[in-house]
């Protein structure tokens, strides 16, 4: 959802090289490396424990969890204020991009490198997220529910072995997948006015399967950039090859793009797999 506006930046076609830099700097120790990927997973399972914190009443106690939320009703316009805003920033950013407005990326990149401030964002899309997957659980058993969960988690933790194991290199891919994501936008307008169906539609269902393919797919191409050459190699072993990397300032961005893949691809995979309720 989140994941409609994705904003990517590619240093290939951007003159701000905040993002990513190039991996041939081997100066740097590899400690600071492994530093930087420590950070960023600790952010990425600090945002997933709110996101399953906040979900499991809908899944474990739905009907008491509903008659809460009925009587509260802040907490779902909460969420739906989080997501605007979101969709409005990454739409701001994105034009800023096009038009290179470095004043606008520059102001939005800096949030993510400005403590407390990176933290508290994070915290407040985890929040929304946890309502989000809590709302979106509750048309499922629980059953189906916690092996939809099961199964990302497997999937998601083969995934992340093999971006780091793997000799090929994804980096360079950025702007692909820039366009892949406006394809995956189309999708997702589609899906919400039902021209694709209904929730349980043969059409609906290879839909959810495409798009966890593709984020599976970007959790291979961040994780990537998060490990970067130096930790790769670290990891597998063996001298790995990366073109690019995520600067070691921007473990936040790093942080909530991983956690973007994650959320949006156990969302796909509760589509996929979940059994409706009666």
């Amino acid at each position: 959802m989140a994941r409609q506006a994705r904003d990517r930046f590619d240093v290939e076609s951007s003159q701000i090289n905040v993002l990513q830099r190039s991996c041939k700097d081997r100066s740097l120790p590899q400690e600071l490396r492994l530093d930087f990927i420590k950070k960023v997973y600790g952010l990425v399972f600090y945002m997933l424990t709110i996101t399953f914190v906040i979900a499991s009443p809908f899944i474990f106690e739905t009907y008491s969890t509903m008659k809460y939320i009925q009587a509260h009703q802040w907490i779902p316009m909460f969420a739906g204020i989080v997501f605007l805003g979101l969709y409005a920033m990454n739409m701001m950013v994105m034009f800023a991009y096009c038009c290179d407005c470095r004043g606008v990326q520059q102001t939005y990149l800096k949030m993510f490198t400005t403590v407390p401030i990176n933290i508290i964002f994070l915290t407040v899309v985890a929040s929304a997220f946890g309502i989000m997957v809590g709302f979106l659980s509750v048309q499922y058993t629980a059953v189906s529910v916690c092996y939809a969960f099961l199964a990302s988690a497997v999937i998601v933790a083969a995934l992340t072995a093999y971006a780091v194991q793997m000799k090929g290199d994804v980096t360079g891919m950025g702007m692909y997948i820039m366009v892949a994501c406006v394809g995956v936008m189309l999708i997702m307008m589609l899906q919400m006015f039902g021209v694709t169906g209904g929730p349980d539609s043969p059409m609906n269902k290879l839909i959810a399967g495409g798009l966890a393919m593709f984020f599976g797919f970007l959790i291979v191409y961040d994780t990537q950039l998060i490990f970067g050459a130096e930790g790769s190699s670290y990891f597998s072993g063996q001298d790995q090859q990366r073109q690019f990397e995520y600067t070691l300032d921007m473990y936040a961005f790093a942080a909530y793009q991983l956690y973007l893949d994650y959320i949006n691809f156990l969302i796909q995979m509760i589509k996929l797999m979940g059994e409706r309720r009666d």
